[in-house]
């Protein structure tokens, strides 16, 4: 327990230094472009709670939690059309008797709708590779196994600008993760439910 909640606390600490310091940058007294016109970039990352199914040989074996830190970067080749990156995603999913952790790497297109000077609602596809290492306890003695593999997932949402050039991410999203062995004739895997928070900058 007291590494899960050391791992906890890391990811709220992170999240609330990021913030911080995208406030603190400086802001331009002109804007030269506005948020999601083309040419535009956006740095940032988000914290997600999700409830998550696993999946084994095609039944469902277990539920779970998870907590994660997503960081992004992504640019706009046209007006509203962005292609993003997540280039590494750390997650903690905690089981009984068992925690995995988990890494990912998504590339991630979106579109977005200028509602208003304020409000951006998006849409954005998901397509990547997750590594996963499960340790539990066997006889006794720590164990680990490491999985990997595709995933492909989406999410919908809302940005909404703060002031400057700082922007509030809301979204929920979901995630299908498969991990067959390649002996495997069903799917095994998770498919995952997030909310997803965060802030991230424009330039």
């Amino acid at each position: 327990m007291s590494t899960s909640k050391d791992m906890s606390l890391l990811w709220v600490a992170i999240t609330i230094f990021f913030s911080h310091f995208l406030l603190l940058m400086p802001v331009k007294a002109q804007d030269s472009h506005a948020f999601g016109s083309k040419g535009t970039c956006e740095v940032g990352g988000a914290m997600s709670y999700s409830y998550s199914t696993e999946i084994n040989l095609g039944t469902e074996i277990e539920n779970s939690k998870r907590l994660a830190f997503q960081p992004y970067a992504g640019y706009f080749l046209l007006d509203n059309f962005e292609i993003g990156l997540n280039p590494i995603g750390v997650s903690g999913i905690w089981l009984s008797g068992a925690s995995l952790t988990v890494y990912s790497m998504f590339v991630a297109p979106s579109y977005h709708v200028k509602l208003s000077e304020m409000v951006y609602p998006f849409i954005e596809g998901q397509f990547g590779y997750m590594f996963q290492r499960n340790t539990y306890t066997s006889n006794g003695a720590d164990a680990s196994t490491n999985r990997d593999g595709l995933c492909w997932g989406g999410r919908i949402g809302t940005k909404l600008l703060l002031g400057g050039r700082v922007l509030l991410n809301l979204g929920i999203q979901y995630e299908q993760v498969t991990l067959n062995e390649k002996s495997s004739q069903k799917r095994d895997g998770t498919d995952e439910t997030e909310l997803l928070a965060g802030f991230s900058f424009w330039f």
